[in-house]
């Protein structure tokens, strides 16, 4: 009789270890975690006129990655230059994406706002995107925005397009509202995430997404870094 009793408590315990698991995963914080990108450049496409004598020696296209972590509706951007690659007949090829000097992009939803963590002359800056941009005679960081009638499911998440013109080129963000950050792959802006782009020469999706803690100081300004364009 003890060993019947005995044997049906392990039972339960087991059976409400379990119960206990599937909750644990049914509950999970999807307001934090982190993004991989895979960037696929069209070398080819990409070379001007005056370039194609170039298109031999390099390879058709080039793969770089990119990694976002979100905290609410903070997230930081590690940038990554891609490694200098060397062609079959010894040309050495550098691929920039973005500024030489940036370390990362931090994006604020509540502010609305993005800063670009530099490092120059072995001092870090951060620079205001939007006054920057300006400066350029850019609109904000992903331009006028058209939103489309097309959907796309990026791991799992419903995307719709939005088509946007940035330095003269036209570019579909695919974005979805059921993640809580804002923005996403190259410094790119929308007010909702970016788990897709698609522009000339370029094609950008997101990979993978971990639902990880992610302390809030790390997707907030670092502090004593002076900020330019105040």
């Amino acid at each position: 009789m003890n060993a019947y009793k005995t044997t049906h408590m392990k039972q339960l315990i087991l059976l409400l270890g379990m119960m206990s698991t599937a909750y644990a995963v049914t509950a999970q914080d999807k307001t934090q975690g982190r993004i991989e990108y895979e960037i696929v450049l069209n070398l080819h496409a990409n070379l001007k006129p005056d370039q194609q004598q170039f298109k031999e020696m390099i390879p058709e296209t080039a793969v770089q990655k990119e990694v976002l972590y979100f905290n609410g509706d903070k997230s930081r951007l590690d940038r990554k230059s891609m490694e200098e690659m060397t062609s079959e007949e010894g040309a050495k090829i550098k691929i920039q994406t973005g500024d030489e000097d940036e370390i990362a992009i931090y994006t604020d939803g509540a502010t609305d706002k993005q800063y670009s963590l530099q490092q120059k002359e072995g001092k870090k800056i951060l620079v205001d995107r939007d006054k920057s941009d300006k400066k350029k005679g850019d609109d904000k960081a992903g331009g006028k925005e058209v939103k489309g009638s097309k959907t796309k499911v990026i791991l799992g998440y419903t995307c719709y397009d939005v088509g946007t013109k940035r330095k003269g080129d036209n570019m579909t963000l695919w974005v979805t509202d059921e993640l809580p950050f804002q923005g996403g792959p190259l410094g790119a802006y929308n007010d909702k995430a970016i788990l897709g782009m698609d522009a000339k020469g370029m094609s950008v999706v997101a990979k993978k997404i971990d639902f990880v803690p992610v302390a809030r100081e790390e997707v907030t300004l670092p502090a004593g870094v002076p900020v330019q364009g105040k």
